[in-house]
C-alpha cells in the first residue's frame, strides 16, 4: 500500500507539472474564462512545488537515475546535456498530446 501511495504521489506531481505547462502555453490569462482566474495561482504554486519535490522522489527509480548519471558504456556523465536533450522533447510532446486530447474532447462535446 505504501508503494502504491508513492506511485500515486509521483503521478500527481507529474500531472501538476503538465498542468502548469499546459495552462501557461495554451490558456493565457487574458482569454480564459473568469472562473479560472483564481486557479492560476494554485496551478503555478502546485507546478513549481512539484518541480522541486520530484527531484527528491527520483531516488525511488534507480534505473532512471542510472540512465541520467551514466552513458551507454557505463561511464559517468560529465554533464546532463544528453538526458536534457531527450527530456525537453518528451515534455513538449506530452503537452502537445494533452492539447490534442482536449481539442478532441471539445470537438466531440460540441457535436452533441
Amino acid at each position: 500500500m505504501k508503494r502504491l501511495g508513492g506511485y500515486v504521489l509521483d503521478a500527481a506531481l507529474a500531472t501538476s507539472i503538465l498542468m502548469l505547462l499546459y495552462f501557461r502555453t495554451f490558456r493565457p490569462v487574458d482569454h480564459g474564462p473568469v472562473w479560472s482566474y483564481r486557479w492560476n495561482g494554485v496551478v503555478l504554486t502546485a507546478g513549481l512545488s512539484s518541480i522541486v519535490l520530484i527531484c527528491f522522489r527520483l531516488k525511488r527509480y534507480p534505473r532512471f537515475l542510472h540512465c541520467i548519471a551514466y552513458d551507454g558504456d557505463g561511464v559517468r556523465r560529465k554533464t546532463i546535456i544528453v538526458p536534457l536533450m531527450w527530456f525537453v522533447p518528451a515534455v513538449v510532446g506530452a503537452v502537445i498530446a494533452l492539447r490534442v486530447v482536449v481539442i478532441s474532447i471539445e470537438y466531440v462535446s460540441a457535436l452533441k
